[in-house]
C-alpha cells in the first residue's frame, strides 16, 4: 500500500473528460498518461542531483530557495494528511509498529512524539476550514501549524486575525501573537490560571546529548522576568571577566548569559543589589564630569572567588548595571481586573502576565507611569508616579512557600508577589486618547461574578485616580523637541511603551535595546519621539554603520537596503561604503 505511489492516477473509467488532455489520443493513437507521485519524485531528485549552487547566481539561487522552500511545505502537507489516511488502517500494525505515530517517525525520521504532536496539531488545524486549506495548499510550514493550532483551539475567535498573521509575520510574531491570544481567552480565569502555572514551576536537570549538564527553569512570565533581569545585570560584568581571561575569543550571547547566571549564583542577590545601589549612589554623588565618563562600582571583596587578572583579589572593579524591569498594562484591562483580546498585559520579551499579577507590583510601591496613546499607537502625555513604600507587605520578595493559600474563589495568588527589593520594577498604563481629558471615566464593565463588589470599586477608583494625575500632571511628548542627544525621562517612557522589541519588522528581539536617531543626530541635532526608536544591536549597526534605511510611519517599520552611491568606493563619513554587506 505505502510504496504503490506509481498507481496514484485517474483510471480509465475514472470520469476524466474527452477534452481533458491527459485522455487526448498521442501522435500514434495512445493515450497520454498523466504524472504520478514518482515520476515528480524522479524529476525532483534528479533535478537536486544537478544542482551545482556553485555556478548560479546570487539572484537564482534565492529564487530557487523559495520554491524548494515551497515544495517542501507541500510535501509535508500531503505526507500529513497521507498519515492521517494511513493511521485509520491496518497496515502499520502489519509492519510492526506500535501506532501509527511509530510508522510515521519510522518513514519521516522523525520520533514517536514529535510525529503524533504534529498529528494531533493537524487534527486541531482541521476544524477550521480556512486553516486547513491553507496548510493543505502549502501556506503554512509544520512551526507555524504546530503554533495555530493551540491558538485556534482556545481562541477560535481571532482565528482570522491569527491566520493573516501566519501568512504575513514571522514565526517569532506568530508565536508571541498566538500566545497573547491564548491569554487572553482565558478571560476572569487568567488569575486561577496564574495559580495553577505557579504550582507546577520547576526546576530540571539533564545530560545533553553532548554531554552538557543542562537545568531547565520553568515558572511564571513574572517569575522568569524577575531572574532574568538580575542576569541581565551582570551581562557586562560577564562579559568583561571574558576578554579579560580570553581577549582573542569573541563569547557568544548564550555563553555570556551562563557566565552572567553563575556570577549571579557565586555572589548572591543581596551582593549584587548592594553593588548596584552603591553604584546609583556613586553616580547621584559625583560631579558632572565623573558621570559624563559613568561612575565605577565598588572593589570587589578580597575573598572574591573570580580570578581577576594577574592578581586575585586585587580590588579589580567590574561594572553591575541596575536591574529594571518595564510591565505595560493597559487601563481598561487594569479596572476591569482582566485582560480581553488586543488588550495589553505583558512583560516585553517575557509574555502575557495576569492582571492581578500587576495589581500586586502597584501595591508594593513600584514606580507607575501613565501615557496616553492614540488610536494609531503614538504616545501623546506621559505622566510618572515616583516610587513609594509598599502597602501591604515588606519588600522581602515574593513568598516560595508552596502551600500558599489562594483566593478562595478567584483562585488567584494571594502570597506576596511583590518583586525583589533589588529590582527596580515600572509598571506603565496606557490609556487611550478617546478615555481622557473633559468626560473621561473608567470602562464601565460589570464585575466578573467571581469577585466581590469592593474589589471591583477599589480597582476602578484607582485607575480614576491615575487619569487625573495624567490630566493634571502630564507632559506633551508628541511634539516635544529636545536639543540634546540623549532623550528625556519622559520621551523614555514613551520609547518603552511604544517600542517594547526592535522596530525592524519581523524582528522579536527585547534584550539590551539601543535607542536611535533616524536622523543623524550630527545632521539634525535635535531629539524628537517621532525620530527616535528601540533597535536591537544588530539592526542598530546596520543602520548606523552599513547605511540600512528604516520605513517611515508608526509601529514595525522594515529595513530597507543601503542606497547605492554612483561612486560605490567612497566611504560614508560614519562607516563602510553602503556597497559593502555587513560584517
Amino acid at each position: 500500500m505505502f510504496g504503490q505511489i506509481d498507481d496514484l492516477r485517474p483510471s480509465a473509467d475514472s470520469g476524466a473528460p474527452d477534452g481533458d488532455p491527459s485522455n487526448r489520443p498521442g501522435p500514434r493513437g495512445e493515450r497520454h498518461r498523466p504524472p504520478t507521485v514518482a515520476d515528480a519524485l524522479r524529476t525532483l531528485r534528479h533535478t537536486v542531483e544537478l544542482l551545482d549552487t556553485e555556478r548560479i547566481d546570487v539572484t537564482t539561487a534565492t529564487a530557487l530557495a523559495e520554491q524548494y522552500s515551497a515544495i517542501e511545505r507541500l510535501a509535508a502537507a500531503a505526507t500529513s494528511r497521507c498519515a492521517q489516511r494511513a493511521a485509520k488502517g491496518e497496515e502499520w500494525k502489519r509492519a510492526g509498529h506500535r501506532s501509527p505515530a511509530h510508522w510515521m517517525a519510522a518513514v519521516t525520521g522523525s520520533t514517536p512524539t514529535a510525529t503524533a504532536r504534529h498529528l494531533s496539531a493537524i487534527a486541531q488545524l482541521d476544524r477550521n476550514p480556512r486553516a486547513a486549506a491553507a496548510y493543505t495548499n502549502g501556506q503554512l510550514s509544520r512551526s507555524q501549524a504546530a503554533l495555530l493550532a493551540p491558538a485556534l483551539a482556545e481562541a477560535p475567535h481571532q482565528a482570522d486575525e491569527l491566520l493573516d498573521a501566519a501568512l504575513e509575520d514571522s514565526v517569532a510574531e506568530l508565536r508571541d501573537k498566538c500566545r497573547d491570544a491564548r491569554a487572553r481567552a482565558r478571560g476572569p480565569a487568567e488569575g486561577q490560571r496564574h495559580a495553577e502555572q505557579r504550582q507546577r514551576r520547576r526546576l530540571t536537570r539533564r545530560t545533553t546529548a553532548d554531554g552538557l549538564e543542562e537545568l531547565a527553569l520553568a515558572g511564571t512570565a513574572d517569575d522568569i522576568a524577575f531572574f532574568n533581569a538580575g542576569v541581565s545585570a551582570l551581562r557586562d560584568a560577564a562579559y568583561a571577566d571574558h576578554k579579560r581571561l580570553h581577549p582573542d575569543t569573541e563569547p557568544s550571547a548564550a555563553a555570556i548569559g551562563f557566565d552572567a547566571a553563575m556570577l549571579l549564583a557565586r555572589h548572591g542577590l543581596h551582593d549584587v543589589a548592594r553593588r548596584a545601589a552603591a553604584a546609583r549612589s556613586a553616580r547621584a554623588d559625583a560631579p558632572a564630569a565623573d558621570n559624563a565618563q559613568g561612575a565605577t562600582d565598588p572593589p570587589l571583596p578580597s575573598n572574591d572567588p573570580r580570578p581577576s587578572g594577574s592578581d586575585r583579589g586585587s580590588g579589580k572593579r567590574f561594572r553591575v548595571a541596575a536591574p529594571e524591569l518595564t510591565v505595560r498594562v493597559d487601563h481598561t484591562a487594569l479596572a476591569r481586573g482582566h485582560a480581553l483580546p488586543g488588550e495589553i498585559c505583558d512583560v516585553p520579551g517575557g509574555g502575557p502576565l495576569a492582571v492581578c499579577v500587576v495589581e500586586g507590583l502597584i501595591e508594593a510601591g513600584c514606580r507607575i507611569a501613565v501615557v496616553e496613546v492614540d488610536d494609531l499607537g503614538a504616545v501623546r502625555r506621559v505622566a510618572h508616579r515616583k516610587r513609594r513604600s509598599p502597602s501591604t507587605s515588606s519588600r522581602g520578595g515574593p513568598t516560595l512557600d508552596p502551600t500558599a493559600k489562594v483566593h478562595p474563589t478567584t483562585g488567584a495568588d494571594t502570597v506576596d508577589r511583590s518583586p525583589p527589593w533589588w529590582l527596580d520594577v515600572t509598571v506603565i498604563v496606557g490609556v487611550r486618547s478617546t478615555t481622557t481629558g473633559a468626560g473621561a471615566g473608567v470602562e464601565s464593565d460589570p464585575a466578573p461574578p467571581t469577585e466581590s463588589a469592593p474589589a471591583t470599586v477599589d480597582r476602578q477608583q484607582q485607575v480614576s485616580a491615575l487619569l487625573a494625575r495624567l490630566d493634571a500632571e502630564g507632559t506633551a511628548v508628541g511634539g516635544l523637541v529636545r536639543h540634546r542627544r540623549a532623550p528625556s525621562a519622559h520621551q523614555r517612557t514613551a520609547l518603552r511603551w511604544r517600542d517594547p522589541t526592535c522596530r525592524v519588522e519581523g524582528c522579536t528581539s527585547s534584550a539590551r535595546l539601543e535607542m536611535d536617531h533616524h536622523v543623524d543626530w550630527a545632521h539634525a541635532h535635535r531629539t524628537t519621539l517621532d525620530e527616535l526608536g528601540h533597535l536591537c544591536p544588530h539592526h542598530h549597526r546596520l543602520r548606523t554603520f552599513h547605511g540600512y534605511r528604516l520605513g517611515s510611519g508608526p509601529g514595525k517599520q522594515p529595513l530597507l537596503p543601503p542606497v547605492r552611491s554612483q561612486s560605490p568606493h567612497t566611504p560614508r563619513p560614519d562607516g563602510p561604503t553602503g556597497d559593502q554587506p555587513p560584517g
